[in-house]
């Protein structure tokens, strides 16, 4: 089975979405590491300086999420 997908490239609103039919598997990478691996990091964080209130901060995780999509060479400005 083939699919061809096609943008007007002329259209600003099919630019973001042919931006993200291209970077799904980044995307999908992204996701994976946010919601499987990153729980597991900051844990580790943490039990190596339990009194390190920066990894159970906000900030910190919003860093680290913002670090893999980035990893993944997304660029979420672009993508909306």
């Amino acid at each position: 089975m083939k699919t061809t997908l096609s943008f007007d490239s002329n259209n600003p609103d099919d630019e973001g979405k042919m931006l993200r039919a291209v970077h799904a598997d980044d995307l999908a990478g992204a996701l994976w590491d946010i919601a499987v691996n990153l729980k597991k990091t900051m844990i580790w964080e943490l039990e190596q300086d339990p009194k390190n209130e920066d990894v159970n901060s906000i900030d910190h995780i919003f860093e680290a999420i913002s670090d893999i999509i980035s990893d993944h060479g997304i660029d979420i400005e672009k993508l909306y």
